[in-house]
């Protein structure tokens, strides 16, 4: 594609991207537009609060430049409006009409479905981005921590991927906490375990808000909507529903209609409550305080205890012997 487009001296066809935040979608269209030797330009949606508020991005761009809109799900209807016709045409429709250099818009967003489905058309290619593998997430680890001239042997980079949902930007987050954890000393397998279960984050990738989110789920054991599971760990809703996806991967939780519910490995990886230990009682014949044999729940409120030197069938039981009276 790249190369296609630099033949035919053209920009590159307009580009979606889509895929759970920290993926690299930004780094992509940055590749991108350096591979083009093209100007690169970023705006997050949420200021273009009017049409008119394209104009200072728009006016600044070179031919073939990419213009890296991110966010692209929060755009307001009038501004997506206003792009169609920039991406059709190069032209922005005012009075009068400007004419654009042709410049190639990608567009990054955590929640395609939100996108109109006329805004999703005017992209010629548009690509979902999902979580890496750990062997991918190995690789990015080590050659970030070249960067911090670290050295960053297997093991440790491993423990790292494992516990890094997928995420190259949570990976290089947890690399930059060993770092400090490890302080000029060696990064081991064990230092690296250690440090990252200091902060809360399990073998699985799971934060102390993922634990909190399954640990209300595990309460109520009802459909529960995004609103009130946030309400409920004092969070934004758009923060819970980006941790949603890595639950959701594992298999801990479904997403319903309905709302949110524990699914049964995510029962299973709640912890287990102790049995309840019930205080010793004397045994109601002989007095002893030893483990019950038979508890008599049938003939006597509340149950009464009988020891395994009395013990007797329950409808053979014996009247219970009375002090004499004088």
């Amino acid at each position: 594609m790249v190369t296609a487009a630099r033949n035919r001296g053209g920009p590159l066809p307009h580009l979606l991207f889509d895929g759970p935040p920290g993926l690299g979608k930004t780094s992509l269209a940055y590749t991108l537009a350096r591979e083009m030797d093209s100007h690169f330009q970023v705006v997050a949606a949420p200021v273009l609060k009017d049409p008119r508020d394209l104009l200072p991005f728009l006016l600044r761009l070179r031919p073939n430049a990419i213009l890296f809109l991110d966010e692209a799900h929060r755009l307001p209807p009038a501004v997506e409006e206003a792009l169609y016709s920039v991406m059709e045409d190069f032209r922005f429709d005012g009075n009068p009409p400007i004419f654009l250099s042709p410049f190639t818009l990608v567009a990054a967003t955590t929640r395609a479905g939100s996108l109109s489905r006329p805004m999703r058309d005017r992209f010629a290619v548009h690509l979902s981005l999902e979580p890496y593998p750990t062997n991918d997430l190995v690789r990015i680890v080590r050659r970030a921590a070249e960067k911090l001239n670290l050295q960053m042997p297997d093991a440790p980079a491993e423990q790292i991927a494992k516990r890094s949902r997928g995420t190259p930007r949570i990976a290089i987050s947890l690399l930059a906490w060993i770092r400090d954890v490890a302080n000029g000393g060696p990064v081991t397998a064990t230092l690296a375990r250690d440090a990252l279960e200091m902060i809360g984050v399990d073998e699985s990738g799971l934060t102390v808000l993922d634990r909190k989110y399954l640990a209300i789920l595990d309460a109520t054991r009802t459909p529960l909507g995004l609103e009130t599971i946030a309400a409920s760990l004092d969070s934004h809703p758009e923060t819970i529903r980006a941790m949603e996806g890595h639950l959701l991967r594992l298999g801990l939780i479904h997403r319903t209609p309905r709302g949110r519910l524990l699914a049964s490995k995510g029962e299973q990886s709640q912890p287990q409550a102790p049995e309840p230990i019930e205080p010793d009682r004397p045994c109601l014949f002989c007095g002893r305080t030893t483990a019950p044999a038979i508890r008599d729940g049938q003939r006597r409120e509340p149950p009464h205890v009988i020891c395994s030197l009395c013990g007797v069938p329950a409808g053979e039981l014996p009247p219970p012997k009375l002090p004499a009276v004088s």
